[in-house]
């Protein structure tokens, strides 16, 4: 093999080599791209995961309010039905009619008495 011949193929082989080596940077700068770009959806993922929870995390807390309100509110409607029914009560006591006394005889206590000259009225 003759000199020429000698730097002929190393001038091939370099040639090869640096043809291989561009490849092989335009494939990693490629990759690099892809994943910049996957990074930068991962990334967008997770700021919309981090308000989702922030949004889950602020509807607890109001509905922990409102079932708070609802158990308030619930306390406050049994406290009115009790007074109310303590109040039926006494006005269904109130309500009996009175017992007759001998002297009444069988009068009506409903019954308005007759007119007299102190309770009528002059139109």
């Amino acid at each position: 093999m003759s000199e020429s011949q000698f730097n002929q193929g190393l001038e091939a082989a370099a040639a090869e080599f640096t043809r291989t080596v561009q490849e092989a940077g335009s494939r990693m700068s490629a990759a690099a791209e892809q994943l910049s770009s996957m990074m930068r959806r991962l990334e967008s993922r997770a700021e919309e995961l981090d308000s989702a929870a922030t949004r889950a995390q602020e509807a607890r807390t109001a509905a922990e309010a409102v079932q708070a309100r609802l158990e308030n509110d619930q306390a406050q409607l049994s406290s009115l039905m009790r007074d109310l029914q303590e109040r039926i009560a006494a006005l269904s006591i109130l309500a009996r009619p009175l017992p007759e006394s001998p002297a009444q005889g069988s009068a009506n206590p409903h019954e308005e008495p007759p007119p007299t000259s102190e309770n009528q009225t002059s139109w």
